[in-house]
């Protein structure tokens, strides 16, 4: 039996479900411990929300007490960093614990088409029909993620100011429709300086948003692995997604992250 450790926010868990997904295919038995949204007193709190998709049902779910973690929590004391780059995932090993964010397309990109399957909601609202239709209807939809409010506070990443979409917005064209996604739509609506519809603030979930997101031709995305995914998810032929270059402020955590990228990207 194979446990992957599931933590963090939506972007996080959705880089821990392809990796389970991964394991999955290779014909392990995979079950995901979930006692991290119990147990999380560290770090923002964060919602389960994988359940909110028509993921695999071979899965099974656990909660492993925290006592019994003695290897994870000798690693969080020591400072060893979690976050490393893409490691081939040895077919041979099947009794393990997972715990990491697997940043990387590199372990499930073989598996795409499954993972976008999976990644379905379970329930649409009649206003998320709406909003679905109106993006599907735009012309040249260009999706903008800002993350502002617990990014500006973590010294973990680059902080992303306003030039960054200045320089961002002329690799698109003019008359593309703008959807703005952000935890602060005014400093968005600000920095873009164009005509903008803010789909956060309409009342949708994380998830939902999400899902709107990723119905996008192309992206301007943060240093977030929730845009990662909006934009990844995405089915578009051609997209063109315009990333920072440097997502976090020390070398180390940049090191660690030199496989986030995929193919599309435009770095400044």
């Amino acid at each position: 039996m194979i446990t992957v450790m599931i933590q963090g926010g939506l972007g996080n868990q959705l880089f821990q479900y392809a990796y389970g997904r991964a394991l999955l295919e290779l014909g392990n038995e995979v079950e995901f411990d979930i006692s991290f949204f119990d147990t999380n007193t560290k770090y923002t709190k964060r919602e389960f929300l994988l359940d909110k998709f028509l993921i695999d049902p071979r899965f099974t779910f656990t909660k492993i007490p925290h006592k019994q973690k003695f290897f994870t929590r000798l690693l969080n004391k020591i400072d060893i960093d979690r976050q490393v780059r893409y490691i081939k995932i040895d077919p041979s090993c099947d009794n393990f614990f997972a715990d990491g964010y697997y940043a990387s397309e590199k372990y499930f990109s073989h598996i795409r088409n499954s993972i976008i399957q999976d990644l379905t909601l379970k329930s649409k609202s009649e206003k998320y029909k709406e909003w679905e239709s109106k993006i599907i209807a735009a012309k040249t939809p260009l999706m903008v993620h800002a993350r502002r409010t617990d990014h500006i506070l973590n010294k973990t990443f680059t902080r992303i100011e306003e030039e960054y979409y200045e320089k961002a917005l002329p690799f698109f064209d003019n008359d593309c429709e703008i959807f703005g996604f952000s935890d602060n739509a005014e400093w968005l609506q600000n920095a873009l300086k164009r005509p903008v519809t803010m789909v956060s603030g309409q009342g949708f979930t994380d998830y939902e948003e999400l899902m709107l997101m990723s119905l996008g031709k192309n992206f301007i995305i943060a240093n977030s692995t929730y845009s990662w995914w909006g934009a990844w998810l995405s089915q578009q032929e051609n997209k063109k997604i315009v990333a920072l270059k440097k997502w976090f402020s020390s070398y180390r955590w940049f090191r660690a992250n030199s496989d986030i990228e995929f193919d599309g990207w435009i770095r400044i």
